[in-house]
């Protein structure tokens, strides 16, 4: 490619020779008496050869530096188009692991919004026209919600596959911090529900006038704690490790 110092030489040089025609011709016109015509298309006809010559090229030139900034300009948009890309797909990453976290934090580990007997009437009857006892209603309720939990455990392993299609948009160790992230979040996802489960079945069986023994229930406490500790836990270690270790693939172009 032709660089900006070439083509303002090349146009130096070119109006140098347009130049130097145009003196030799004038130093002609005064040292002979031109009357025949064919005389005067001799001296002629070189200045304009070269004139249109010159103005050719620099039309040349002109084009090969506009083709020049415009292959700049499409490399350009190539090399944003390929970031772009790159920084969504590696965005659905951190999405995922974020959207997981999210649900973690928000599960709820007080048993009383599991079974809360607000709703229950003393007439209520099911489908068979069978009277519903409040254990009976509360367990349903409890059943409910954390037959919820229980979908997004199982939906969750789906979306494993998710992490894998970006591992070779990571740095090994980085791909490897987030995907051990995301175990350890499921795996604590896992382990509310069972706390959970536990503590509801506490209050269930105090409902239906029959307390499981104490060791049994300060198990099921001591369970909802741990979870509430590591929850937090996570919740510091995503924060402070996994945000600062992802930051630098997550720029926009």
């Amino acid at each position: 490619m032709i660089t900006r110092e070439q083509t303002e030489k090349i146009v130096v040089i070119i109006f140098s020779i347009c130049a130097a025609a145009f003196v030799g011709m004038c130093i002609l016109f005064e040292k002979k008496d031109l009357h025949d015509i064919s005389d005067l298309i001799k001296i002629l006809s070189p200045v304009v050869i070269v004139i249109v010559t010159g103005y050719f090229a620099w039309g040349q030139l002109r084009i090969s530096r506009s083709q020049k900034e415009l292959s700049a300009r499409q490399a350009t948009i190539a090399g944003t188009k390929l970031k772009l890309e790159l920084f969504d797909k590696r965005y659905v990453c951190y999405q995922l692991i974020l959207d997981n976290l999210l649900y973690c934090l928000d599960i709820r580990l007080n048993s009383y919004y599991y079974i809360n007997p607000a709703g229950y009437e003393q007439n209520m009857r099911d489908s068979n026209g069978k009277p519903i006892t409040l254990e009976s209603y509360l367990r349903s309720k409890s059943d409910e919600k954390l037959d919820l939990i229980n979908s997004y455990i199982n939906d969750n392993t789906k979306k494993e596959s998710e992490l894998t299609k970006v591992r070779f948009l990571f740095n090994e160790d980085v791909y490897t911090a987030v995907r051990n992230f995301n175990n350890e979040t499921n795996t604590l996802i896992i382990d509310q529900y069972h706390a959970i489960s536990e503590k509801v079945y506490v209050k269930l069986t105090i409902y239906g006038r029959n307390p499981p023994p104490e060791s049994f229930t300060n198990k099921a406490d001591m369970r909802v704690k741990k979870v509430e500790a590591r929850r937090e836990e996570l919740r510091i270690k995503f924060v402070e490790k996994i945000t600062p270790l992802l930051a630098p693939y997550l720029h926009v172009p």
